[in-house]
């Protein structure tokens, strides 16, 4: 195998693994935020960015391009959410904005404490200092900025 196809195919395996870590994590927090708060890890990153705006509110461009979603695939996720009170979507001709209600500050503040004691899980660390050494070996991340 030639030198280009090796770093092509270690570039895969490190997607692959970059891929199941992300799963791994996303299963467990899927389960424990349904089961304890009643929402899903992408739920959780919506009402999350939305607490740590100053005023709990932004716009929905800002919304989208936080938490990675089209701004339709946004509006998809903020409808059943704000059907059950825990956000409120405000049209303007000008500004489009998402603001996290008492009710969605609530259940943040609590699914926090149930997504660090997932994410300080023994085995989901052990997978990411898999990741982590991965990431260094291929020279994708410059050990230097993770300072």
């Amino acid at each position: 195998m030639d030198r280009e196809a090796k770093v092509s195919h270690s570039h895969t395996r490190l997607c692959l693994a970059f891929h199941l870590a992300h799963a791994r994590f996303r299963l467990q927090l899927d389960e424990e935020l349904g089961t304890f708060h009643g929402i899903d890890l992408d739920d959780f990153v919506l009402l999350h960015t939305l607490a740590d705006t100053e005023d709990d509110t932004a716009g929905i461009e800002r919304v989208a391009a936080a938490v990675g979603a089209s701004r339709s695939a946004l509006l998809r996720r903020v409808r059943p959410l704000e059907k059950i009170g825990l956000v409120a979507y405000h049209t303007d001709v000008k500004d489009r904005r998402i603001v996290l209600r008492r009710p969605g500050l609530a259940l943040v503040k609590a699914a926090r404490d149930t997504v660090e004691r997932v994410c300080a899980r023994p085995s989901l660390t052990g997978e990411l200092k898999k990741l982590d050494e991965m990431l260094r070996e291929s020279a994708i991340l410059d050990p230097s900025r993770l300072a």
